[in-house]
C-alpha cells in the first residue's frame, strides 16, 4: 500500500500548479454532484450517505461483510468531472476520518477519457492512502496509481501520465475492511509535489511574543466574573512565548467549572484573513490532571443573542488541543468556529457546520478585532505556553 505524504497545512495548496477538482462550498466550478456507490455483490449490505454542510462534504456509513463471499465489501462516493491536470505531480486530498473507531484505509480513483477504450467499463486509476487518521492532508503521486477494475489490476490501460488532460471522474472509497466511518472532505486537487509546496509558506502571522516582531501584541488576563467564581490566573511573556498559568475552579453557585482567559488589548489591526482557511496555534500544555480538554480560542465580539439567547457569549469560538509537554500546532478551520455558544460552559450550542448563520463572516475575518485564548469548562491547574497564533491556507499574495 502506498503511503500518502502529509502536507504542512490543512488546505488546498496555492503555490506551484494547482487544479482544484472538487470543493464542497457551493462554488459553481468545483462543487461536483457526488453520489454514493456501495458493494453490489449478492448479499452486499454496506451502506453510506453523502451530504454537505458548512463547506465540508460528509461521507458516512459502514462497510459490512458480504455474506456470500465472507469478506468485507466497499463504500465509494463518486462524481463526474471534466478537468485537465497536466503539469501536476499527484493528488492532494484534504479530509479527515472523524470517528474514533472509524476506518483508516481509504483509496482515491481517477477516471480518464482514455480508459473508455479499455475492455473493462469500470476501469479507473486507483491509489491508496495508508493510516488516513494520522493527518488531514495527504499527497499521492501519480506513480502510485494502478489501473484497476473490480479489484483486479489491468495491464492494458496505457500510461496515466499521458492521460492527465482528460479526467472524467473522481471517487473516494474504502474497501476490504469492515467497520463504520465518517469522512469529512474539504477539497481534492491536483498539485505539484509537497517538496515544491513546502518550500513556500501559506501562513500569515497574527500574534507572536518577541517584542521586536511586528505581530507582538499586548494581552490581559481575566477570570470568570460570576459571583463566587474561584478561577484564578496570570499571564506573562517569557523567552518569546506567552504563558497563561492558573486554576480553573468550580463556581460554587453553579457547581460547574469557570474559566481563565487571555485576550489582546492593543488597537493594532490584524491582517485581513478572509481568504485563509483557519487559525493555527502553536502551543504546549502542562496540567493537573493531564491532557487538559478545555482549551479554546475565539476572535471578534459578534453576538448571536437573538438566535441563541446567551447574553455573555460574544465572538466566534472553537476548541483546540494543545501539545502535551512539547510544542505542536493545532489547525482549526474557520468552519469549526461558532458564535452560538453557551456562556456558562463555553460549549457550542449550534455549530457553523449545522447553521451557516453562526459562521464567521467575511467582514469579521477581514477585521478580527481581538483574539482570546481560554481554559474553560473543565476544572484543573493549567499552564499553557503560546508560541504563536497565525492564519493558515492563505493566498500567496497575502504571505509575508
Amino acid at each position: 500500500m502506498m503511503r500518502g505524504i502529509m502536507v504542512s497545512a490543512m488546505v488546498v495548496p496555492t503555490l506551484g500548479k494547482t487544479v482544484v477538482l472538487a470543493t464542497f462550498d457551493g462554488a459553481e466550478e468545483t462543487t461536483l454532484p457526488f453520489a454514493t456507490v456501495n458493494d453490489p455483490v449478492m448479499g452486499g449490505q454496506s451502506t453510506s450517505a453523502f451530504s454537505t454542510s458548512g463547506g465540508v462534504g460528509v461521507f458516512e456509513g459502514e462497510v459490512k461483510v458480504v455474506t456470500f463471499l465472507q469478506s468485507p465489501g466497499f463504500c465509494n462516493v463518486r462524481a463526474k468531472s471534466s478537468a485537465d491536470i497536466s503539469g501536476t505531480d499527484g493528488i492532494t486530498f484534504v479530509g479527515k476520518q472523524t470517528r474514533t473507531d472509524g476506518l483508516t484505509n481509504w483509496d482515491f480513483a481517477l477516471g480518464t477519457e482514455a480508459l473508455k477504450q479499455v475492455s473493462s467499463p469500470d476501469a479507473t486509476w486507483q491509489a491508496d492512502f495508508e493510516n488516513f487518521a494520522a493527518s488531514d492532508v495527504h499527497f499521492v503521486p501519480y506513480t502510485a496509481f494502478k489501473c484497476q477494475s473490480r479489484g483486479r489490476v489491468l495491464d492494458n490501460c496505457g500510461d496515466l501520465s499521458e492521460q492527465l488532460s482528460g479526467i472524467i471522474s473522481v471517487s473516494v472509497g474504502s474497501s476490504g475492511v469492515a467497520g463504520p466511518f465518517r469522512l469529512e472532505l474539504t477539497s481534492i486537487a491536483a498539485t505539484t509535489s509537497p517538496a515544491d509546496l513546502q518550500a513556500q509558506s501559506d501562513v500569515v502571522p497574527l500574534a507572536t511574543f518577541n517584542e521586536q516582531d511586528e505581530t507582538f501584541r499586548s494581552w490581559i488576563q481575566t477570570n470568570d466574573p460570576v459571583m463566587g467564581g474561584a478561577s484564578r490566573g496570570t499571564f506573562e511573556v517569557v523567552d518569546g512565548t506567552g504563558v497563561m498559568n492558573g486554576t480553573v475552579a468550580l463556581i460554587p453557585s453553579l457547581q460547574a467549572p469557570g474559566f481563565i482567559k487571555v485576550l489582546t488589548t492593543d488597537k493594532k489591526p490584524f491582517a485581513d484573513v478572509s481568504g485563509c482557511s483557519g487559525l493555527a496555534l502553536t502551543t504546549k500544555s502542562s496540567s493537573s490532571p493531564a491532557q487538559y480538554a478545555g482549551y479554546r480560542v475565539s476572535f471578534g465580539s459578534d453576538s448571536a443573542f437573538l438566535q441563541c439567547a446567551k447574553f455573555f457569549a460574544a465572538g466566534y469560538k472553537a476548541d483546540f488541543t494543545a501539545g502535551e509537554g512539547e510544542f505542536s500546532t493545532a489547525q482549526i478551520p474557520f468552519n469549526k468556529f461558532t458564535n452560538c455558544w453557551d456562556d456558562a460552559t463555553g460549549d457550542a450550542i449550534t455549530t457553523c457546520e449545522e447553521d451557516s448563520r453562526f459562521c464567521p463572516s467575511s467582514n469579521r475575518l477581514a477585521d478580527m478585532q481581538t483574539i482570546s485564548v481560554w481554559a474553560e469548562g473543565a476544572a484543573a491547574d493549567v499552564t499553557l505556553t503560546i508560541q504563536s497564533i497565525a492564519a493558515y491556507g492563505c493566498p500567496t499574495e497575502m504571505v509575508v
